[in-house]
């Protein structure tokens, strides 16, 4: 394993459930637990490049948009090794639920996911 997938490995959440702070408001973001259940051929989870800090970060975009978050959202990203990206989830009261993600795919951004209406792609993580 190369250095820089070992880092995101340590860096990764491992909690069902923990919280973050956006702007001063602390949101509780549940793993469900198809997140977490492994991959074909791969013992890493679904969302196992992502940290609390990035999280934190894609979901102040979810709510600085203009979408329902009551409603299932997708949020995407290209990462720097140009690999599309893309977590789904719903807020309920403080609580982001999040039922999906795909980490480092080589197809286009907007076909991960494709039957997601509610979605916005960032431009970096």
């Amino acid at each position: 394993m190369k250095f820089r997938g070992y880092l995101e490995l340590i860096e990764s959440v491992k909690d069902f459930e923990f919280n973050i702070e956006i702007n001063g408001i602390t949101y509780k973001v549940i793993r469900d637990r198809h997140l977490t259940q492994k991959r074909a051929g791969d013992n890493k989870p679904k969302d196992f490049n992502m940290s609390k800090s990035k999280y934190a970060k894609l979901f102040e975009e979810a709510l600085n948009s203009k979408m329902d978050l009551s409603k299932a959202f997708s949020i995407t990203w290209t990462s720097s090794n140009t690999r599309n990206n893309i977590i789904s989830a719903v807020l309920k009261g403080s609580n982001f639920e999040v039922f999906g993600a795909i980490m480092n795919s080589n197809m286009d951004a907007d076909k991960l996911y494709k039957a997601a209406l509610q979605r916005i792609h960032i431009t970096s993580l």
